[in-house]
């Protein structure tokens, strides 16, 4: 009887284990546009659950706006809180061009309340 009882409860955590999905890697889509002044403008989507598919602008722990002289240097900072390169390309809209950097960051290495917005339920 005890056996049953403990494989049926190693089953049930086995089931409780694969109930959610946690990816290997979290993604964000760092975009940038030069305007005529010569800033460029930098948002970001994060992709998380709670995304409402608009990207947002990039701010540091204040809360203030960051500003950043080119897409490299938007880059770097991303690069200095963990994130990395993946893929760079740039769409032409009109005299527009709207550089895109992929980047990703191991979800092992996320805060835990930031894990959350990464996990889904099956």
């Amino acid at each position: 009887m005890k056996k049953l009882l403990l494989l049926a409860i190693f089953v049930g955590f086995c089931f409780v284990g694969f109930s959610q999905f946690k990816p290997k890697y979290v993604h964000c889509l760092l975009m940038g546009q030069l305007k005529l002044n010569g800033q460029i403008t930098v948002v970001i989507d994060y992709g998380d659950i709670e995304s409402t598919g608009r990207a947002s602008q990039l701010v540091d722990s204040k809360d203030i706006d960051l500003k950043f002289g080119s897409m490299v240097a938007a880059l770097n900072y991303m690069g200095m809180h963990g994130w990395e390169f993946v893929q760079a390309y740039t769409l032409s809209v009109g005299d527009a061009s709207i550089y895109h950097y992929l980047l990703r960051k191991p979800f092992d290495e996320l805060a835990p309340e930031t894990k959350k917005l990464y996990t889904w339920e099956d």
